[in-house]
């Protein structure tokens, strides 16, 4: 059991009711015996959790002979594992903890009793589980420092210098604060990218193409320099490589570029520019792309003014209300205090792996879901979090999928599809049909298309292959009825309506005021280009997080937003250099409503326009976990040991 679960509150005593299990209805009465068991057992009811001896705290948890502590309950809950809610109750409140057998290696002992070091003594010996456990950056450093014999070059010198090359690799491609048992279900989707390139370098084939799809997601522009220096070198092998990228620092190092554009969705699809980054910036070609790059920053960006010196700009006295995370030292964190102001757009910023995620999702996020009852998984390790009362809602918009369910599509997920419907059966066609709301939804019988219930695609299962799916036969893939299809609002059915991009149809139903002021924040938060029907599982991580923070602006509003806190992790995944643009206004709306932002963010042109910025560092895993500095974008750029701040600084 993870007691921490159990007793979230501890400085509450049990006439208070802490013991997190009990205080659902079904389970409220487990108080009652107990607190008979308390007498019995001399644990005071009436004192805080925390000034319990050990030996109460001992007894409350397990009890004395036929005398019950908490764990009976759920020793109970055990026995009626055959009942799907008593496991879901078990897991709830039970945790991670290393095996004390293997002590968290998950290798038998006989593995374990085979220890290596170089004969030239220059590391100790070391069984593999002591190794999977150093850092990569550590790893690496000690094995470059080994020369080996020649003896030990003819056994396993090239299984040693494949070592090495594996693991320069993962150190440049930004994962240096990486352990090698680090389990893979914990890393971003940035990091697994990173692993899966890392490999692909390291099997130093030549002639070979290699397409990479935003490989720069989760890094710091420190690290994007060493990315360019990897892709150089696998160009330099006689490899191709081609790279989708919005990165200003990639493009600028290409050898070629193509553009295309000029815009997205119906916009778009044209290759606007074909040449080197010279020509392009030299000629413009009525590219967008070339209209930020020689700037660096976008255009309706105010220039701030910063001292070029190395003088170092201190930051402002905090006078407003503020959240203050207090002595955090969960994972990497070396007892961090943070301040972050409410009402205001605060940027968390720092190289990968310096604790940011770990500080906001870890700490803050879950801190307030357990101060609000929603949880007991646990606030992150740390002495506490002051002002949270100011709040009375978290909202944290990331990168999870928004669903697995085909039928999920931008326009149901805005709440734009109900006044669509019911403007299709309000048409003409419609009417004489018979046709009704209801009739042109995909998700219930009486218009959409029954063999395949709707979603327009029919799934073959191929056995020992992966799944297939074609286009429905039946209704050729427009998931309705032929007599549905029939109702035409200016010209174009529902499935055409459904094939629509977002900046079609928000022209196109230009005088249905609830359907437009529903669609519009798909437009506001750059997500213009997605088709109405399109489904939700196909979107990348950014849109998802986008598509989230439209459906809030679509269906929220001002009136609460002053104790409303948003956290953002990463938003401009997958946006190009001008899409920027349309989320710092949106940002700054949200700002101006009174909202809090929090923003996880290495793109300098957002962390630029944030308010407070928070810094940690200097490095990542083991060697970061502090906070560098705080204050506005002017005191970070003159910050000397912030790698954020020297980048910033060429900015500003």
């Amino acid at each position: 059991m993870d007691w921490e679960k159990v007793f979230p509150e501890k400085t509450s005593p049990l006439s208070a009711h802490p013991v997190a299990p009990f205080n659902s209805p079904s389970y409220r009465s487990n108080y009652g015996w107990l607190k008979k068991s308390c007498e019995q057992l001399g644990v005071p009811w009436n004192v805080p959790l925390d000034e319990l001896t050990d030996e109460q705290m001992e007894l409350l948890k397990f009890g004395r002979g036929t005398v019950e502590g908490v764990k009976e309950f759920f020793d109970w809950l055990d026995q009626e594992r055959y009942k799907v809610q008593s496991r879901i109750m078990v897991a709830r409140y039970r945790g991670y903890t290393p095996c004390p057998k293997c002590r968290g290696t998950r290798l038998v002992q006989d593995a374990l009793n085979v220890f290596w070091s170089p004969e030239d003594g220059t590391l100790s010996p070391r069984h593999i589980g002591e190794v999977s456990r150093l850092a990569l950056t550590d790893l690496l450093l000690e094995f470059e420092g080994v020369t080996l014999t020649h003896h030990e070059d003819e056994l396993i010198g090239r299984v040693f210098r494949e070592i090495l090359s594996r693991l320069q690799y993962l150190v440049h491609v930004g994962l240096g604060y990486l352990t090698l048992d680090r389990q893979t279900r914990t890393l971003s989707g940035g990091e697994a990218q990173r692993i899966n390139l890392a490999t692909a370098l390291g099997t130093a084939l030549t002639r070979t193409l290699y397409v990479l799809d935003e490989p720069t997601v989760g890094l710091h522009p420190r690290d994007s320099r060493r990315l360019l220096t990897i892709l150089r070198a696998l160009r330099d092998r006689g490899n191709t490589v081609i790279v989708v990228e919005h990165d200003p620092e990639l493009i600028l190092g290409a050898d070629n570029l193509l553009d295309i554009g000029p815009k997205a969705g119906s916009g778009g699809g044209e290759i606007i520019f074909a040449g080197t980054p010279d020509q392009l910036l030299a000629s413009g070609a009525g590219s967008l792309t070339a209209q930020y790059l020689p700037r660096g920053s976008s255009g309706n960006a105010p220039k701030r003014k910063t001292s070029r010196t190395s003088k170092k700009v201190p930051a402002p006295e905090l006078t407003g209300p503020m959240v203050t995370i207090v002595n955090a030292r969960e994972h990497n964190l070396k007892g961090v205090t943070a301040r972050i102001p409410l009402g205001k757009w605060v940027c968390v910023t720092g190289v990968s792996g310096s604790g940011k995620s770990t500080l906001i999702h870890s700490v803050l996020y879950e801190g307030f879901n357990v101060h609000a009852r929603r949880t007991v998984e646990g606030l992150g390790l740390c002495d506490g979090i002051e002002g949270l009362d100011q709040l009375d809602e978290i909202l944290l918009v990331d990168q999870s999928p928004i669903g697995r369910s085909i039928r999920s599509n931008p326009v149901t997920y805005v709440k734009a599809w109900e006044p669509i419907r019911k403007m299709m059966a309000s048409t003409r066609e419609a009417r004489a049909l018979g046709l009704r709301d209801s009739s042109f939804s995909f998700n219930v019988k009486g218009g959409r298309c029954e063999v395949c219930e709707g979603t327009g695609v029919t799934t073959y299962d191929m056995h020992f292959l992966a799944e297939v799916t074609l286009p429905c036969e039946a209704c050729g893939g427009k998931r309705f009825e032929a007599r549905v299809l029939q109702a035409r609002y200016k010209g174009k059915n529902v499935h055409e309506i459904l094939s629509m991009t977002v900046d079609d149809a928000t022209g196109f139903f230009a005088g249905e005021a609830t359907i437009v002021k529903r669609l519009s924040p798909l437009r506001d938060v750059g997500l213009g280009y997605l088709t109405l029907g399109q489904n939700t599982s196909t979107i990348s991580g950014g849109e998802a997080q986008r598509l989230k923070l439209a459906a809030h602006l679509s269906t929220g509003g001002p009136s609460s937003a002053k104790r409303t806190m948003m956290i953002f992790d990463e938003p401009t995944t997958g946006l190009s250099l001008s899409d920027l643009d349309v989320l710092v206004n949106v940002f700054r709306r949200l700002v101006k409503e009174g909202y809090s932002l929090v923003v996880i963010e290495h793109n300098l042109e957002i962390i630029r326009h944030a308010e407070w910025i928070l810094d940690l560092g200097p490095e990542g895993g083991d060697g970061g976990g502090e906070l560098i500095a705080e204050g506005p974008p002017e005191t970070i750029a003159t910050e000397p040991h912030s790698y954020t701040g020297q980048f910033l600084r060429e900015m500003l």
